[in-house]
């Protein structure tokens, strides 16, 4: 260290300017798939008309972001049965399935859900929660099979990334890997835009 330097650093501490200590850790692609869960919804509806009348069995399926031990953030839509009968199960990172029931609603088509017994996934970095970007800036989508794909933020807070059945609930980060929003829907006969709803609070 020279001595410019050395009287530099010594103005900054003598001001109060310390380096901030304990400051988040940024996270990488590599985090980021390890908070990334497979959201699986089972609907019952009943079934009219018809010769036969019983209980209609649909699946529904997404991901979701564990943003701490018991709870996990996704699209309301993959797990909202429309007020018919719902079974919502999470595929944790270890592959183990976990049952999960619903929270509280976060957002237009958001909601937090509870992990009912979260024993198993071990030690986790829980995101850092940061505003979406603005149009020009770079966005990164993570789903599961899919990995970590990246593109350019556009109006109407899209993402010009492909998204595909299932993708619903990924998790969408800035480029310093903060999380920023939830993947919600393609944009209609635009399967390269991806739109996204911005999380405002965990």
């Amino acid at each position: 260290m020279n001595n410019q330097t050395a009287i530099l650093m010594a103005l900054i501490f003598s001001a109060g300017c310390r380096p901030e200590q304990g400051a988040p850790e940024v996270r990488t692609p590599s985090n980021q798939q390890n908070n990334t869960v497979r959201v699986e919804t089972n609907c019952m509806f009943p079934q009219f008309g018809g010769v036969e009348s019983g209980i209609e069995d649909i699946d529904k399926i997404g991901n979701g972001v564990i943003i701490s031990n018991y709870q996990v953030v996704t699209a309301k839509h993959v797990i909202d049965c429309i007020g018919m009968d719902a079974t919502v199960h999470i595929i944790l990172p270890n592959g183990k399935s976990q049952k999960a029931i619903w929270q509280e609603d976060i957002g237009t088509d958001l909601v937090k859900i509870q992990i009912m017994n979260a024993g198993t996934l071990g030690d986790f970095k829980p995101p850092i929660l940061k505003p979406f970007g603005a149009v020009g800036d770079t966005a990164c989508i993570t789903s599961l099979g899919r990995g970590t794909r990246c593109g350019e933020i556009l109006p109407y807070h899209s993402v010009e990334v492909s998204s595909y059945h299932g993708d619903s609930g990924s998790g969408v980060y800035d480029s310093s890997g903060h999380l920023t929003g939830i993947l919600v829907k393609s944009r209609n006969f635009e399967p390269h835009l991806a739109i996204v709803e911005p999380l405002t609070h965990l």
